[in-house]
């Protein structure tokens, strides 16, 4: 059956057992080979070597944060204050980053959940814009980062009274950024992300923008390349394999979750493209001892229709996750919890399944799904995987198969109390 969003537990379970708990994504920058120092001027490329990192902090601005910092410290150990020469990105094996096949039609492309990913990403492909209500009259300042995103801004927020409704425009259009429309004074602070179209071109802009930032410029452009060779190791920026893990199950992310599952499938099968990547998953689910009988992965999200799996397997996976103290600690702190947090926040509230099921949903048009652990006093009993494939028809999910979910996720809970 087509898996929807429950094919993240997939790309988490080839994450955590290929990577790690408390594995690492690393991308190493290097002093290009024959790069020399003279002064406070590096003379010869500044090489980034591919981790499939997406440098994406769910909480964060957009901004690269903190992870360019054992960069930046180590060019200002070093005294460089100007960098003559380009920045090269080695996309090694990765693939060109792209849609995958049988994902949403083209008109949905600039939208977050449609975020393309590669071998270097930053904020997750998407950029993040920013908004806090200010007077009626006034002028919106607008904050949209990263910075250096290579795009033409459009930008134009004028603040309304509080009555009015909020209607704010954002995407993008060919090398166009908008961000425009009307935010009522009492909207607070809103945030709004969507689609850049190049991964590739936003993490090598940011880099760019950031080091500027620091007092480092750079006098050459961003070029893309591959095995490209280097020098000097100078630092490695890194991100835990777990920190990725919330976005991926909690809040959905389809380009976290792509990212993790190239970068899962470079360690599985030492290449980082789609085929790659589905080979990679075979191997996590052999670790597990586990049989990949009609699994089909062409995406880490689930986004594609033509990913397949089924919920024995799905189940079964998450079964045997149970099994490893460090993946089962990881799983249940990301997993949404009914009836108080993430996408179960709302459902089998006032129940007794209320945070007793911790599980992950799953939607595209003509498919359903929850699958995670019910629990007792113990922790989890029960790994379950609840699919649904229907003809597509709207409100059926809302109507039909979320409440059919949700009943047999309390009819578990009574089997473990009688």
């Amino acid at each position: 059956l087509r898996p929807a969003s429950n094919h993240k537990l997939l790309t988490a379970a080839a994450a955590l057992v290929l990577l790690g708990a408390d594995g690492e994504l690393q991308t190493p920058f290097h002093a290009a080979d024959g790069a020399v120092q003279k002064g406070a001027v590096l003379r010869g490329d500044l090489v980034a070597r591919a981790g499939a990192d997406p440098v994406h902090d769910p909480d964060g601005d957009g901004g690269l944060g903190a992870w360019l910092d054992p960069l930046v410290q180590a060019l200002q150990e070093r005294g460089v204050a100007r960098i003559e020469g380009d920045l090269v990105l080695d996309e090694g094996t990765f693939l060109e980053p792209g849609p995958a096949p049988e994902w949403p039609s083209a008109d949905q492309h600039w939208k977050e959940y449609c975020a393309l990913s590669g071998g270097f990403s930053a904020n997750a492909g998407c950029l993040q814009a920013t908004l806090v209500a200010r007077a009626p009259g006034a002028n919106v300042p607008v904050s949209l980062l990263p910075r250096g995103h290579g795009l033409e801004e459009r930008l134009g927020v004028r603040a309304v009274a509080g009555s009015k409704p909020l209607d704010v425009r954002v995407g993008v259009a060919g090398r166009r950024a908008t961000v425009r429309g009307d935010l009522p004074s009492s909207a607070g602070t809103w945030v709004a992300r969507f689609r850049h179209p190049d991964p590739v071109g936003l993490f090598g802009g940011a880099v760019v923008a950031r080091l500027a930032e620091a007092g480092v410029s750079l006098s050459g452009s961003v070029r893309r390349v591959r095995g490209a060779p280097a020098g000097k190791l100078l630092a490695v920026c890194r991100s835990k394999v777990a920190a990725h893990l919330l976005p991926v199950l909690r809040d959905s992310n389809n380009s976290v979750a792509d990212q993790l599952w190239l970068a899962a499938g470079l360690q599985g099968s030492g290449r980082g493209d789609r085929e790659g990547a589905a080979i990679a998953v075979v191997r996590a689910l052999e670790e597990l001892g586990l049989e990949a009988g009609g699994l089909v992965a062409v995406d880490g999200s689930g986004l594609s229709r033509a990913d397949r799996t089924s919920s024995r397997q799905l189940a079964a996976v998450l079964a045997a996750l149970a099994e490893r103290p460090g993946a089962l600690r990881d799983l249940l702190e990301c997993l949404p919890e009914a009836g108080r947090t993430g996408s179960l926040e709302a459902r089998m509230a006032g129940t007794p399944a209320e945070g007793r099921v911790r599980a992950k949903t799953g939607f595209i048009g003509g498919t359903s799904g929850l699958s995670g652990y019910v629990l007792d006093e113990q922790g989890p009993r029960i790994a379950f995987s609840i699919l649904v494939n229907y003809p597509r028809a709207g409100g059926l999910n809302t109507r039909v198969f979320k409440p059919l979910q949700d009943d047999i996720c309390r009819e578990f809970v009574a089997w473990l109390d009688r």
